[in-house]
């Protein structure tokens, strides 16, 4: 809900790039591809590939708010999400570094899983979507207004773990 709709407000506000509310558009694409692929396609490795693009236009995008510019990125980053992650870090102080970094470290290869045939279950490969998702919110919680999950009561006695691997021991 955060990035939909932060994405909507940014994209009405003038606030910020309009090359990074059009990467951010395009990473909802991929995620809606991806949502899609995973709802009905019996090609389902084709998420990988959503659910890593997605990620790298969320981080791009936020850098280019800070003047960073394409051909930087990708000379400079390429696809190195654990970089990306700490560069954006550096400019939004806000932002759950040691969580994106696990997020981002889940994924497979983003180059290699292009080349050879992967063998995730549906079930792992939702987890990437989810994970991406959670980037998502992540990063438009830094540049817009929304925040829904400041309006949710934390459960006693449970740590989440947000990638859905395992859950804490009590």
């Amino acid at each position: 809900m955060d990035f939909t709709y932060g994405l909507d407000d940014l994209g009405q506000m003038g606030k910020i790039p309009d090359k990074t509310v059009e990467l951010w558009y395009l990473a909802k694409q991929q995620m809606e591809a991806a949502s899609a692929t995973l709802l009905g396609s019996f090609n389902k490795y084709a998420v990988i590939q959503n659910c890593c693009i997605a990620t790298e236009l969320l981080l791009k995008g936020a850098l280019i708010t800070f003047g960073f510019d394409e051909e930087t990125l990708r000379k400079q980053y390429g696809h190195n999400f654990k970089k990306l992650v700490n560069t954006s870090y550096q400019h939004l102080s806000n932002l759950d570094k040691e969580t994106l970094l696990f997020v981002v470290q889940q994924f497979p290869d983003y180059v290699k899983s292009r080349y050879e045939d992967q063998k995730f279950s549906r079930l792992d490969l939702g987890k990437f979507l989810m994970n991406t998702q959670y980037i998502s919110g992540e990063i438009l919680r830094q540049f817009s207004n929304r925040n829904c999950r400041e309006d949710f009561t934390a459960m006693p006695n449970r740590n989440w773990d947000l990638t859905y691997r395992t859950f804490p021991k009590k």
